[in-house]
């Protein structure tokens, strides 16, 4: 009976594989890598806060510091960890309207109102704020909702176009307002609107310009067309902050 032959007693020997330790050189090089890797990582998280930050403005005991008049403020953060930026800036007002310089304390709405000099001028006034939602999303998002506000007596399609070379959607919209307390018609108000959002450089926010107001009756509503106007003629003052 013949004996199996083992590896070893046929002269080969176990294979087993050394382990490679890591030169110091390779050890240097593996740990510049790894810092090398850190600081870029670190550059870019510092590179999209400073970018976050630029143009943030100052508050000071809830009231925005160095802000003029005629800018165009939001508020991105919340009441207790503001940051307000400027967005957009009306250059000057609409012949025959006025600015009311608006409240810059955070708590307020930034919304600046220019109103009509004359009380009989058949567009009450325009305002300038920023909105929630960029140009081709606010409209969407105000449209129905403006119902709340009162009873439709009309409303326009939302259209998108050019005006003052500034990407904008807008429509308009007439609705009556009962303010009586026992809300049975005896102290029925009228307003009509056009409401623009334009483009801004601020992802997720649109300048929105408002042109009407109240009106005496249904009867003296001006047209689209005139609100329009004005609108066009309010929008060529608009100046787009960069981001």
């Amino acid at each position: 009976m013949s004996k199996k032959s083992s590896a070893a007693s046929k002269g080969y020997r176990e294979y087993r594989p050394t382990k490679k330790t890591m030169s110091e050189r390779e050890k240097r090089t593996m740990i510049i890598g790894l810092i090398a890797f850190f600081v870029i990582v670190i550059g870019v998280v510092v590179g999209v806060k400073i970018y976050e930050d630029r143009g943030l403005l100052k508050v000071k005991d809830n009231v925005i510091q160095g802000v003029e008049d005629t800018w165009i403020v939001k508020n991105t953060g919340t009441n207790t960890e503001p940051r307000v930026f400027k967005m957009a800036e009306m250059t000057a007002p609409l012949e025959g309207y006025t600015l009311d310089a608006p409240d810059r304390n955070i708590m307020q709405t930034q919304f600046s109102f220019y109103n009509a000099d004359d009380e009989d001028a058949p567009v009450e006034q325009y305002y300038v704020g920023v909105a929630n939602g960029n140009y081709d999303e606010a409209p969407e998002n105000t449209y129905s909702a403006m119902a709340s506000f009162g009873t439709i007596i009309d409303r326009s399609e939302i259209t998108y176009d050019e005006i003052a070379g500034i990407k904008v959607g807008y429509y308009s919209q007439s609705y009556s307002m009962d303010q009586s307390e026992a809300q049975d018609g005896s102290d029925v108000h009228y307003y009509q609107y056009l409401n623009a959002y334009f483009e801004s450089n601020f992802k997720g926010y649109s300048i929105l310009i408002s042109v009407g107001g109240e009106v005496d009756n249904e009867d003296s509503m001006v047209s689209d067309e005139e609100l329009l106007n004005v609108l066009e003629a309010a929008a060529a003052n608009l100046v787009i902050s960069p981001r």
